[in-house]
Formats: C-alpha cells, sequence, structure tokens
C-alpha cells in the first residue's frame, strides 16, 4: 500500500494532470474514474497507470525522465516490479534513440533498450 502512494507521489512529480491530458480518451476514463483501491487491486486501472508511466517517457528524454525507471525501482519496487522497470528502461533507451542525432548513442542507446 505504503509503494503505491509512493507511486502517486512520484507521478505527481512528473506532471500527472498534464500527462493524464495527452493519453488516449480509454486510459483517461478509466484513471478519472477509478480510485485508489482499485490502484491496488484492479489489473486494468494498474494498465492504465502504466500507459500513464510510458506517456511521460515518451513526451521527452531529458535526464529526468530517465531517471524515471530508476525511481520507480527505488520508490515503489513491491507496485512497480522488475519485469516492469526493465520494460520502463527499455522504453526509455528507444526514447533517448530515436531522439539522438549522434550515431554512436543512438546505437548506444539501442543496444540499452535490448538488455
Amino acid at each position: 500500500m505504503a509503494d503505491a502512494i509512493s507511486f502517486i507521489i512520484l507521478m505527481l512529480e512528473y506532471n500527472l494532470p498534464e500527462t493524464i491530458a495527452r493519453v488516449d480518451p480509454s486510459t483517461k476514463q478509466t484513471i478519472v474514474n477509478s480510485n485508489f483501491d482499485q490502484l491496488v487491486t484492479d489489473p486494468s486501472v494498474r494498465s492504465s497507470w502504466h500507459d500513464v508511466v510510458l506517456a511521460i517517457i515518451r513526451k521527452e528524454t531529458t535526464p529526468r525522465v530517465e531517471n524515471l525507471s530508476r525511481n520507480l525501482e527505488a520508490r515503489c519496487p513491491t507496485f512497480c516490479n522488475a519485469i516492469e522497470v526493465k520494460l520502463y528502461q527499455g522504453y526509455e533507451a528507444l526514447q533517448k534513440a530515436k531522439k539522438n542525432e549522434d550515431e554512436h548513442t543512438t546505437n548506444e542507446a539501442l543496444r540499452s533498450s535490448l538488455k
């Protein structure tokens, strides 16, 4: 339960209202109509929140966003399991490769996305 609270606080630190405005309408509706209990117990609500994490990563590639997966792992490890953290790290690396113009850095980011 504490990790779920940490997750919500972390999402607020990454400008949650702006991010929710950018997700698809069904995800937005699920999140807006859900409560904290559902975040913890309902897989569809939890899945919608993971879509929000991916939207944060897609938004921009800054050092702050690149560290989102590390922050999730450190602050809410039982809420975001190791597989999800790896997924986020891979997605972060793909976004970095996509937005980078330097070939060497792009290749490194693509290699990192496969780990």
